[in-house]
């Protein structure tokens, strides 16, 4: 079975892959349709350009390998496609849930195409997933991921119950910074001003080896920036908020916009000047993925918020 990365990794290669390439793939899928790798390859490539060959192999996979690592990730959801491609996914799932009782990776897998339609039933997958292997940090971090995005979607959030779940991963994964990093967020919105603290430390201490550093250091000087705000320590709010900006220019994760919470939090204060020049000064890296709405520049000069700034982005 494919790794989670390995199964990506393939799927976004595949994407580069020239016509004559893909054929010769197909040839060999016809002799062994079990060869995950190559399926995960045809759906890479097909996933925006081939809809209904995409829709096969998917339909496939989760008839034949519920527990393939692709079908929890975007390469498994349909997009554009949405409707009946939706339902035919919908109507495998159900069936292949139905038709036995299943390992944890399978109702993981399940849960991630249910999270976007139909966040309680995921939510009660990956519950049970948990149950049956809590020893596994995966399942706890997908759903307490999946508590602050339908929480953030449909209010109120869940951040007690979302950072107890990343607390649990942070002492089984001690190693993995995406924790400490989610940790440091969700932290904040629980109130857990002590933890946050500590997490945010922490996140600026990571060794030069961990490639998330650049990342952490950016969160770190958001949160630290927060809290010093909450203490009406104006100056050091306003100097984090231009090392997190320092930090977001250097970011390794060119698809994930800057920290909008500090600026948030400094509009309410009504420091508007720093957040413009946070806005400008970061605007050339920002992703293309979620770029920067130039209606943003007018709310902030009328001391509004711009809705989702106070939307938490998870690694």
């Amino acid at each position: 079975m494919l790794s989670f990365a390995s199964s990506i990794r393939a799927a976004n290669q595949a994407r580069k892959q020239n016509p004559d390439s893909i054929r010769c793939l197909e040839e060999r899928l016809a002799a062994d349709p079990y060869d995950e790798i190559i399926r995960v390859k045809l759906i890479g490539y097909c996933w925006k350009c081939e809809v209904e060959q995409w829709l096969q192999h998917v339909l496939w996979l989760i008839k034949h390998l519920p527990e393939a690592q692709i079908l929890r990730t975007p390469f498994a959801i349909p997009g554009c496609c949405a409707g009946s491609a939706e339902d035919q996914i919908g109507q495998a799932w159900k069936d292949t849930l139905e038709s036995k009782n299943q390992s944890p990776q399978v109702l993981s897998n399940a849960a991630y195409f249910y999270s976007h339609s139909y966040e309680d039933y995921a939510q009660s997958l990956l519950e049970s997933a948990i149950s049956l292997d809590p020893r596994c940090a995966e399942y706890k971090y997908q759903l307490y991921s999946l508590l602050v995005s339908s929480g953030q979607r449909n209010p109120p959030v869940d951040w007690n119950g979302a950072l107890e779940l990343c607390k649990d991963c942070a002492t089984m994964e001690q190693s993995d910074s995406v924790h400490i990093i989610n940790l440091a967020l969700l932290a904040m919105e629980a109130k857990g001003f002590d933890l946050a603290l500590e997490s945010a430390q922490k996140l600026l201490k990571l060794d030069s080896s961990d490639f998330r550093r650049v990342r952490a250091a950016h969160v770190a000087h958001s949160v630290l920036g927060r809290l010093a705000l909450a203490q009406d320590k104006i100056d050091d709010a306003l100097m984090r908020l231009e090392m997190a900006c320092s930090s977001f220019k250097q970011e390794l994760y060119p698809d994930i916009r800057p920290d909008l919470l500090l600026p948030s939090d400094l509009i309410r204060r009504g420091f508007l000047e720093p957040v413009l020049l946070y806005l400008n000064s970061c605007e050339p890296c920002w992703p293309a993925t979620d770029p920067l709405d130039e209606s943003w520049i007018d709310e902030v000069s009328r001391r509004k918020v711009p809705r989702k700034w106070d939307r938490i982005v998870l690694l």
